[in-house]
């Protein structure tokens, strides 16, 4: 499915979302780890965005605003360069 944003029935989401999480968590996790990010990192990083969009949906250019001053300094990096907030599945 590459990097394209596919839409699914909210029923589907967790058959769609168990079977890619390991291959694009790992996916994620290389490239993360080129700007030192690690997986407690990650985590942190998906807390937040779901405690961001928790009561609302929020346009993308708001979500990144919202989001910086609450990472660190290599997760910034990472967003500059290669970011999409549809990216990080959350893993539960």
């Amino acid at each position: 499915m590459r990097q394209t944003l596919h839409w699914l029935p909210a029923s589907d989401f967790s058959i769609y979302i168990n079977a890619l999480r390991t291959s694009r968590i790992a996916a994620l996790m290389r490239i993360m780890s080129k700007f030192g990010i690690t997986e407690d990192e990650m985590d942190d990083m998906n807390q937040v965005m779901v405690d961001l969009v928790a009561d609302a949906a929020v346009p993308q250019g708001d979500l990144i605003a919202q989001l910086e001053p609450k990472v660190g300094k290599r997760v910034r990096a990472w967003m500059e360069k290669v970011w999409s907030p549809c990216k990080a599945a959350q893993k539960v």
